[in-house]
């Protein structure tokens, strides 16, 4: 998709309104995504998808032990040249390094890190109302920028909906009724809530738990009814099982390699243990 000039892409967001389209995806008629290669894997029972991304490695600020201790941020470019629809302190754009066939990002326009509970309400919404999810990363838990933003995609397979789950109870904040509270249970051997309820009630809870939360980093996956918040180890990249930083779209069962070797020698027990290595233990 060609780029815009800055104040003709500004005057076309303006105008957007306040409610994005039912279908988000209408935003944009250029969806040409292609994996390079994929092939499917067990684990812990359930399909997840392995892609050969080699694109993806040209993203600025990919996590890593070179990665400087401060960059600049590019999400004022981006929103000037990118935006597609603009409202409730939202603006939405394409991801330039998609990992599944039709994909946006929701942008706060504040130069905040944490997700506000305005722009989690209106991604659970999105996600909702198109039948796709929603994913999360945070610094530390693979965001290459440090704004705030959510990943809106058309699939809504998620890995996590396959694993077994069992009632929790969360002595620090109460979900209320409408909210169910779960963790992942054996085989599974990390800390993963799972919240299920309407989604409006699912946000704000989600919104809750990710300001008391104890560790820095985070990822969170909202589809069909439920939503699952990951609570981070210190481990990111959890090299050599893995050799890139763990986010969102792994845990939903997307694995994106830029090495095709990499991507040729994954291994089941491998990635269990990426996962395992990379969220708080039990």
């Amino acid at each position: 998709m060609g780029r815009m000039p800055p104040e003709q892409a500004m005057t076309s967001v303006r105008e957007s309104g306040q409610n994005p389209p039912k279908d988000p995806f209408s935003l944009s008629d250029d969806w040409d995504f292609v994996a390079h290669a994929r092939r499917s894997m067990l684990l812990h029972g359930q399909e997840v998808q392995l892609l050969y991304l080699p694109e993806r490695r040209q993203r600025r600020g990919i996590p890593g032990p070179e990665k400087p201790p401060f960059l600049a941020s590019p999400v004022e470019r981006i929103l000037a040249e990118e935006g597609l629809w603009s409202g409730r302190r939202v603006t939405i754009t394409k991801n330039r390094y998609p990992f599944t066939g039709k994909q946006l990002l929701l942008w706060s326009q504040a130069a905040e890190r944490e997700a506000s509970l305005e722009l989690l309400e209106l991604g659970f919404a999105m996600a909702e109302d198109c039948g796709g999810s929603l994913l999360l990363n945070s610094c530390g838990a693979a965001a290459s920028i440090s704004r705030a933003h959510l990943h809106l995609i058309e699939d809504s397979r998620c890995f996590l909906g396959g694993l077994a789950s069992e009632p929790v109870e969360l002595a620090e904040i109460d979900g209320g009724p409408k909210v169910e509270c779960r963790q992942l249970a054996d085989p599974f051997p990390g800390y993963i809530l799972e919240l299920i309820g309407p989604h409006a009630e699912r946000a704000k809870l989600a919104h809750r738990l990710l300001a008391i939360r104890s560790s820095p980093a985070v990822n969170l996956i909202s589809t069909g009814g439920r939503c699952w918040i990951i609570p981070r180890s210190t481990v990111e990249i959890p090299a050599p099982q893995f050799p890139y930083a763990l986010g969102a779209a792994e845990l939903f069962g997307l694995w994106c390699f830029g090495d095709h070797q990499a991507y040729e020698e994954a291994r089941p027990e491998d990635l269990e243990a990426a996962l395992a290595s990379c969220c708080l233990r039990r």
